[in-house]
C-alpha cells in the first residue's frame, strides 16, 4: 500500500487530529518511529509528493507494534467514522 493512499483514506475519520503532520507524528510513533521528519517532509509523505522510503521503513521494523497501532486507531478515529475507513 503507497503511504499517501493509507494517510487520505484514514486521517479524514480522526477527528481528534488537527493536522496531517500530528497524524503522521502519530502513525509513525505509533509503529515504533523514532527518526525526526520535517513538518514540509511530513506534508510531502501525506500528499504523496515525498515516498516512504526504505531508510524510514527500517525504524519501523522489528517492533512488536499491533497493539500501539490499535490503539492510535481506537483513540483517534470516530465511532461514527469507523465504516469511512
Amino acid at each position: 500500500m503507497v503511504l499517501e493512499n493509507f494517510c487520505k483514506g484514514i486521517y479524514p475519520s480522526c477527528s481528534t487530529i488537527t493536522n496531517r503532520e500530528n497524524f503522521i507524528d502519530g502513525l509513525f510513533k505509533a509503529a515504533g518511529g523514532t527518526v525526526y521528519i520535517s513538518v514540509s517532509y511530513k506534508r510531502q509523505l501525506y500528499s504523496g509528493d515525498k515516498v516512504f522510503v526504505d531508510a524510514q521503513k527500517a525504524d519501523l521494523r522489528g517492533h512488536d507494534n499491533q497493539k500501539t497501532l490499535e490503539d492510535f486507531f481506537y483513540e483517534n478515529i470516530a465511532d461514527d467514522k469507523v465504516m469511512d475507513v
